[in-house]
C-alpha cells in the first residue's frame, strides 16, 4: 500500500474540510441562568434603601434607585412595584470618591501678531471618580439575603475621548473639556443599575461545536444528517456506530452534540458524561448542565 506524506495528507484533510467533506461545526443557543441566583418566578421586584457614602445621599440615593427601576421595566423581565407586594426587594450601599488634581503645565502656542511660537502656562485638570454600588436582594424587606453584587466602576479625565474635544485634537488635561463630577458621577451609577440588571436576566449565548471525523458508514452518514441540521437521524446513525464501538470517545461526543443542538439536553448531559474525561465534553457537559438548571 503506498505510503502518503504526511504534509500530504495534512493538506488533503484540509481541502475536506473546506470543501465541507470534513466533520461540520454545529451552531447551539442556550438560554443560561442569571449570573445571580435568582428565583425564575420572581417578577415584581420593590426597591427599598439606598445608602450613600462619601456624596450627597438625597441626591445620588433617588438618582440610583430612579435609574435601576427605568433599567428593571426596560429589560422586560422585571415589573417595578409600587404597592408593597413584590417577589423580591432589592437595596443598595453606594461608595463613592472623586478627586481633581489641579496643576499648570507649558505648552506651545502660535502668536497670531508675529507668527511666531510662544510658549505659555495654562490651567491643567486631572479629575477621577470611584464609585462601588454594593446591591442586595432579599424576599421581604429586612429578610433573609439571598443574592448580592458588588459593581465597582471608575473615572479618569484622561482616558475619556471627550475631552479631546470632537476631532480628538484638544488636551486631556483642559478644564474646559472635563464632564463636571456630578455628570461623571452620575454617569458611573448609571453603569451600575446597567450592570446590575444584566446580572438578574437570563443570558442567551450561542456555541459553535465542532464535530470529530466519525469511522464507518453510519458514522459518515450521521455526521452528513448533521450537516444537513437533521439531528434525529443524525443521532440514530450515530448511535448505529456506536453499536460497533460503544466505547468510541468521539462517536460520543458526536452524539451528544447533535442531541444538545436537537434541544434533548438531558440525553445530551449523559452522553457527554459517557465520554468519560474527555476535556471538551466535560466542558459541554457543564454547559448542559446550566442550560438545564434555568426554566424561564
Amino acid at each position: 500500500m503506498a505510503r502518503i506524506p504526511v504534509a500530504a495528507a495534512t493538506l488533503a484533510a484540509v481541502l475536506l474540510g473546506a470543501s465541507g467533506c470534513g466533520p461540520p461545526t454545529l451552531t447551539v443557543r442556550h438560554t443560561f441562568p442569571p449570573d445571580l441566583p435568582i428565583p425564575a418566578e420572581a417578577k415584581r421586584v420593590a426597591l427599598g434603601e439606598f445608602a450613600v457614602a462619601g456624596g450627597p445621599a438625597d441626591a445620588y440615593g433617588p438618582f440610583l434607585a430612579r435609574v435601576l427601576a427605568e433599567c428593571l421595566e426596560d429589560s422586560g423581565a422585571y415589573t417595578v412595584a409600587t404597592d408593597g407586594a413584590a417577589d423580591l426587594v432589592i437595596t443598595a450601599v453606594v461608595s463613592i470618591a472623586a478627586q481633581d488634581i489641579e496643576t499648570v503645565r507649558t505648552v506651545r502656542r502660535l502668536e497670531p501678531e508675529t507668527r511666531h511660537m510662544e510658549h505659555i502656562e495654562v490651567p491643567a485638570l486631572v479629575r477621577t471618580a470611584a464609585v462601588t454600588a454594593t446591591f442586595e436582594i432579599c424576599r421581604e424587606p429586612g429578610g433573609e439575603r439571598i443574592a448580592a453584587a458588588e459593581i465597582p466602576r471608575t473615572y479618569r479625565s484622561t482616558a475619556d475621548p471627550r475631552t479631546r474635544g470632537p476631532i480628538g485634537l484638544d488636551r486631556a488635561d483642559d478644564p474646559a473639556n472635563i464632564p463636571p463630577a456630578d455628570t461623571v458621577i452620575r454617569e458611573l451609577l448609571a453603569s451600575c443599575a446597567d450592570r446590575f440588571v444584566e446580572m438578574l436576566r437570563p443570558r442567551q449565548a450561542s456555541v459553535r461545536i465542532a464535530l470529530r471525523p466519525a469511522p464507518g458508514k453510519a458514522g459518515a452518514k450521521g455526521l452528513e444528517a448533521a450537516r444537513r441540521g437533521d439531528y434525529q437521524a443524525a443521532a440514530d446513525l450515530l448511535r448505529e456506530a456506536l453499536g460497533t464501538d460503544p466505547a468510541g470517545a468521539d462517536l460520543l461526543f458526536n452524539l451528544a452534540a447533535v442531541l444538545e443542538a436537537d434541544g434533548r439536553l438531558q440525553d445530551a448531559l449523559e452522553t457527554y458524561e459517557k465520554a468519560g474525561e474527555d476535556p471538551a465534553a466535560r466542558e459541554a457537559a457543564a454547559r448542559v448542565r446550566r442550560a438545564i438548571a434555568w426554566t424561564p
